[in-house]
């Protein structure tokens, strides 16, 4: 864990990704700014996402700076629906074809990971009849796209019902370690409220429970609608996921507090609203 929070420091400091073109880094988005890119650029951007639902070509200006697009791509979290288009023949471009199928592989090989991680997570919340939802994340392959390279993501988010849940299942589940938001700094039990971190085969799991006083004014609201949030999860590989009203509640309130940062999540909202 030090090792991981020393690279995500040197990331921000330098402007460089912890981890290759294959990896996954959870702060990629917020690091040194990039160059600014061309009006025509910015539009070809925002059109790899319409080009995707619409399932029609998609291709990159001619007088673009590749590399530069490709980063902005990357950190909006789009370079895996660029892969998905250049499979199905919509991308033709051998420069953006290439590397988003790169991406696409790779998010579908970080998938495939962070499913053994949701198993053992899951089997421990049914051995101990813990209920739990899951979302974004890998829950975004099953509930919205359908595909597992498309997303990227590099954590996995968990509700549940309590504090003595997380610790249940964190003990249950023999993680490598685990993080507690009430014995941290003020700032971190600030921005972290009700919040249990677990570490497992190099994933993190944020495991998110209510809190008894005022924090965050959705949450407590959809606590009043708990049952349709949390469950005991039954056997096989589906994930625990809540009821599809609450989600997309909750993909809309992540944006807003990320004040949205990442063009991926607007995407993640028509593919979920779509999709059920």
């Amino acid at each position: 864990m030090k090792d991981r929070a020393t690279k995500t420091l040197q990331a921000r400091f330098t402007g460089k990704a912890s981890s290759d073109e294959g990896g996954h880094d959870r702060h990629a988005w917020v690091l040194a700014p990039l160059a600014r890119l061309a009006p025509w650029e910015r539009s070809a951007v925002a059109d790899i996402m319409k080009a995707w639902f619409e399932a029609r070509p998609w291709e990159p200006p001619d007088s673009c700076d590749e590399a530069l697009l490709w980063d902005y791509a990357e950190r909006h979290g789009l370079g895996g629906v660029i892969g998905a288009m250049a499979l199905a023949g919509n991308v033709n471009h051998p420069g953006f074809a290439s590397r988003g199928r790169r991406r696409y592989l790779s998010n579908s090989l970080y998938y495939e990971q962070s499913m053994t991680v949701c198993a053992s997570l899951q089997e421990t919340a049914r051995n101990k009849s813990v209920p739990l939802g899951i979302i974004k994340g890998p829950a975004m392959a099953q509930e919205a796209y359908g595909d597992s390279g498309i997303r990227q993501f590099a954590d996995l988010d968990v509700f549940v019902a309590s504090r003595e849940d997380a610790w249940t299942l964190a003990e249950g589940m023999a993680c490598d370690g685990f993080e507690d938001s009430l014995q941290g700094s003020i700032p971190h039990r600030f921005e972290h409220p009700g919040r249990v971190f677990i570490y497992k085969n190099k994933w993190e799991a944020e495991l998110c429970y209510p809190i008894p006083h005022p924090c965050d004014p959705l949450l407590e609201i959809l606590s009043a609608h708990w049952d349709r949030m949390v469950f005991v999860p039954g056997p096989g590989k589906k994930l625990a996921v809540p009821d599809p009203s609450v989600h997309l509640t909750m993909l809309l309130a992540h944006l807003a507090r990320h004040f949205g940062e990442r063009l991926v999540w607007f995407l993640d909202i028509a593919a979920f609203v779509r999709h059920n």
